[in-house]
């Protein structure tokens, strides 16, 4: 996937350096899992929107046990999740559930529990008890729940905190590597897949002009779109990054998903949110490059880790999102003021052929 502008011999260049520096696998350099997303596979019957979510919950308050926030493809954007409008009616985990080896008087004892803890949602279920009996592979006689947990077991995790943790959620199929950073426990759609124990530095690394570049030189494609998964994310080749280096990547990470979270129609803010959120992508992908191309960069003078070690910044505090914005925009200013080296720095990472290389400039 050479540029017809870019020498083959820098192209060759690229991918030995990435191949053959001291790098580890993304896998193994955080100790990362893959967990699928959810396969509901009875279309929209166990989905509900807001307004759906709130009359169950207005008949029974302990419905919100049972009613998950559910994200598919759409829903992710670079660095945040938006906000979707459905809700996973998500069967309690806390019965014991082994497909296909319940009795019938193990499914009348679930459909009681279930109708007994959370009525809504077993009404919820009995009126669609005609469509939940005819998923699967197999019918019985029992009706209501009892089918219901046996057939909901076939497409879903058993372990709701998998959905619930902190964690990178990555769409399957796209134009460009796209993954967002969910804090709020969305319950994702098969159509992604997420990475566990990544945290901030996973996320600022995978969303780095270098492995979305890495990734789409290994992903095949389907109609233009690349197929993304977990195999090419787990090979990403991972330069270790010394501890300033680290701590700037997790603030800038835990900035950008805050930014790209923020509405631009601000009246109050006198930077646009655009403008420091590119700067700040900037400023990331210069703290990976280095990480990749120290030799050469400090070559030419190019410091990055240096200068971003000036800055006090660090991802501890809990401020709310008015002083949070004004936290940022603030650092915007420091970094981006006309004479600080940083600033110089990160204009000058393009007279690098490398780097020209893997933005397609």
């Amino acid at each position: 996937m050479t540029s017809s502008y870019i020498d083959e011999n820098i192209y060759r260049t690229l991918q030995k350096r990435l191949k053959l520096s001291k790098s580890l696998p993304f896998v193994e350099y955080l100790k990362v899992q893959f967990r699928p997303g959810i396969r509901t596979g009875a279309g929209e019957l166990f989905l509900v929107d807001t307004e759906e979510y709130q009359a169950l919950v207005a008949k029974h308050q302990a419905s919100k046990m049972l009613l998950k926030p559910f994200l598919r493809a759409p829903h992710v954007k670079n660095w945040h999740i938006e906000s979707p409008d459905q809700w996973l009616v998500y069967v309690p985990w806390m019965f014991p559930i082994v497909q296909n080896h319940y009795s019938q008087e193990e499914k009348a004892n679930l459909n009681y529990e279930l109708a007994k803890n959370h009525p809504a949602i077993h009404a919820y279920l009995e009126e669609h008890k005609s469509k939940i009996n005819s998923l699967g592979h197999t019918r019985n006689a029992a009706s209501g729940a009892g089918d219901f947990f046996e057939k909901k077991s076939k497409y879903a995790l058993p372990d709701q905190s998998i959905f619930e943790q902190p964690k990178i959620v990555i769409n399957r199929i796209a134009r460009k590597p796209t993954l967002a950073y969910d804090q709020n426990g969305y319950f994702n759609h098969d159509s992604t897949f997420s990475v566990l124990g990544a945290g901030l530095l996973g996320m600022s690394i995978l969303s780095s002009r270098v492995a979305k570049w890495c990734l789409m030189q290994v992903c095949s494609t389907l109609n233009s779109s690349l197929r993304i998964n977990p195999t090419e994310i787990a090979n990403i080749p991972i330069c270790s990054l010394n501890e300033t280096q680290r701590r700037c990547c997790e603030w800038l990470a835990d900035a950008l998903i805050f930014l790209s979270a923020s509405s631009n129609t601000d009246e109050n803010q006198s930077i646009p949110i655009d403008i420091i959120k590119a700067y700040f992508e900037q400023w990331l992908n210069g703290l990976i490059y280095e990480s990749y191309f120290t030799g050469m960069m400090h070559k030419r003078g190019l410091y990055i880790c240096k200068q971003s070690a000036k800055f006090n910044i660090n991802t501890a505090g809990n401020h709310n999102k008015l002083r949070k914005m004004s936290d940022l925009t603030q650092v915007f200013k420091d970094a981006y003021e006309l004479h600080n080296p940083l600033r110089a720095m990160l204009f000058n990472l393009p007279s690098l052929d490398i780097v020209r290389m893997i933005e397609g400039e």
